[in-house]
């Protein structure tokens, strides 16, 4: 049986023994610290891309990017009426196209009051007559939106492309 008389044998042997490892570890320990640093750095720029840079920089208007009107299906809603309030911030004139007319005309008028935009509420309700589109072509007519098909319905069975 071996006997360790002394510490530093104990340890000059250890040393020896785990010195093909540790180069290898070292060598996942930094591939680690580069791979953090790495989502640390894409996290400081999605942060600055996204809070600092629209503060900074001047955005596109939506009214040069999307046109002057907006229409707005479901308009007595709540999430609607968020909307509503945002595109008329961008200085967006907007169409509601909703089915109870008594709530929607005044939220139209206070964003007509509070952001100096055009209002229009149009009556429609497409589960009893289909035809109701024609309400909502009219109204749409001269208007000049050209917003994409998901916020507007355009392409949907019920309202042409606009002129």
């Amino acid at each position: 049986m071996a006997a360790v008389d002394s510490f530093q044998f104990l340890l000059r042997e250890m040393s020896r023994w785990c010195r093909s490892y540790c180069d290898t570890l070292a060598l996942v320990g930094a591939v680690y610290a580069a791979s953090r640093a790495v989502v640390l750095l894409r996290g400081c720029c999605s942060v600055v891309r996204v809070h600092f840079l629209p503060r900074v920089l001047p955005s596109q208007k939506l009214t040069r990017r999307y046109g002057d009107w907006a229409v707005i299906y479901g308009a007595s809603e709540p999430v609607a009426g968020a909307y509503a309030e945002e595109l008329a911030k961008n200085g967006v004139s907007i169409i509601f196209v909703t089915q109870d007319q008594t709530s929607v005309r005044d939220a139209a008028a206070c964003l007509s009051q509070s952001y100096g935009v055009e209002t229009l509420v149009v009556l429609a309700d497409f589960s009893l007559d289909p035809a109701a589109s024609d309400t909502i072509k009219d109204a749409m007519r001269g208007k000049g939106h050209r917003l994409p098909g998901d916020l507007c319905g355009r392409g949907s069975r019920f309202l042409p492309e606009p002129d």
